[in-house]
């Protein structure tokens, strides 16, 4: 029986593109405290031999080098095995593909490919790997938002491995995430991140003991929650009072900011005091990756000259989170608010004082007048309420 193992390290052509490259699995002699060993990776052909350290621990005793994989039949084993068939997937699949492209693979182009190509065993190696890969394709902003997702959920686990992602896994993972404070419709957004990952790596060949389709998402963009334009009014009274502390009059002028353009937290923190010129301003804007101008209006101009330190000294996304909910607290607003409530308070309040949606949509920034739309259905729902006033008359 020749096995496809044989094929790759038999063959030897006329051109010299292919020698004999032969890979084994050895743990190292050496015991930890725990009494597990190092496993190793020898690349060996052409009289040269690379060791390669996989990161994983276990009992050299119950390890067979000529099946290549542990003998007890434990839970834990079988995880181990399973990372194992994913590696020696992950050398055939560089074999082959070095094999159909017709490129020469030996020891050295071996080794390189195995620990900077494909991330197949760590979910977040992989991830990481992925993201960067696509990082020239994506806009600035998403790409920023999924590198802070995966730097989230990498303090629920540092690694995560493709053998273990299962549904009890997910459950834990929101429980996690519920536990840190995040809302619902955030939750619901790391997921579908986590998801996207998942389909990439499955395109990828990797092995997932899951199926990824039943892996449900759900809703992503919550109520929107808004403020009117009353509480913005009492907000504001609140940021030009003398009894307002410095640090809560800065992140209150930044929220109000948004609140009076609808910029995102990104975007407003991109902004330096000396981009306001006398008629506009200038930001960055995210999704778009380019410099946007905008004119300036009466109320961005009063948030100005009452903070000196307005777009001169900058604050934490997560601390202005935090401190504006005190903040709202404090005026006796009780909704729940974040700083994202700003850009949604905009879009509702342009539409209340008779903006149009086509306006609205390139203000927003909206790559499709669908997202700009769930704004006009908010407001069309408050105006249908108001039918109820006549019933006032007859009562």
């Amino acid at each position: 029986m020749v096995t496809s193992e044989a094929i790759f390290d038999t063959r030897v052509d006329t051109k010299k593109l292919f020698v004999s490259v032969k890979t084994k699995f050895i743990p190292r002699s050496y015991k930890n405290r725990e009494g597990l060993s190092l496993l190793y990776l020898h690349i060996t052909g052409d009289q040269k031999r690379n060791r390669i350290p996989l990161d994983i621990y276990l009992p050299p005793e119950d390890f067979c080098t000529t099946l290549q994989r542990l003998k007890s039949t434990d839970q834990h084993s079988k995880d181990l095995n399973l990372i194992i068939d994913n590696l020696q997937s992950k050398i055939t699949s560089i074999k082959t593909t070095y094999r159909l492209a017709n490129k020469k693979l030996d020891v050295d182009s071996l080794t390189e490919e195995f620990i900077n190509g494909i991330p197949r065993v760590n979910f977040f190696a992989f991830a990481d790997w992925f993201l960067e890969k696509q990082k020239g394709q994506l806009a600035k902003g998403t790409y920023k938002k999924q590198k802070l997702t995966l730097q989230k959920m990498k303090r629920f686990r540092e690694k995560i491995y493709f053998t273990e992602i299962d549904h009890k896994l997910i459950l834990n993972l929101r429980q996690w995430m519920a536990k840190q404070g995040n809302q619902k419709t955030t939750i619901e957004g790391n997921i579908s991140t986590f998801k996207k990952f998942l389909n990439a790596a499955k395109k990828q060949g990797i092995l997932l003991p899951i199926e990824i389709d039943d892996i449900k998402v759900g809703n992503t963009t919550g109520n929107r929650t808004d403020l009117k334009a009353s509480e913005v009014n009492r907000l504001f009274e609140y940021y030009k009072s003398s009894f307002i502390a410095p640090y809560n009059q800065l992140v209150l002028g930044y929220f109000l900011f948004s609140c009076f353009t609808g910029l995102r937290v990104s975007e407003v923190m991109s902004i330096e005091r000396t981009q306001f010129d006398e008629g506009f301003f200038e930001y960055f804007e995210m999704k778009k990756n380019r410099m946007q101008r905008r004119n300036i209006n009466a109320s961005t101009r009063t948030l100005l000259q009452h903070c000196e330190n307005l777009f001169v000294e900058k604050k934490d996304p997560i601390y202005m989170n935090r401190q504006i909910k005190v903040i709202a607290n404090t005026c006796g607003i009780s909704k729940k608010i974040s700083f994202h409530v700003g850009r949604h308070t905009f879009a509702t309040n342009f539409l209340r004082a008779g903006g149009d949606v086509v306006s609205l949509q390139n203000l927003l920034g909206h790559s499709s007048i669908k997202q700009t739309m769930i704004y006009v259905h908010i407001v069309e729902s408050e105006v249908n309420e108001k039918v109820f006033i006549i019933d006032k008359l007859f009562n």
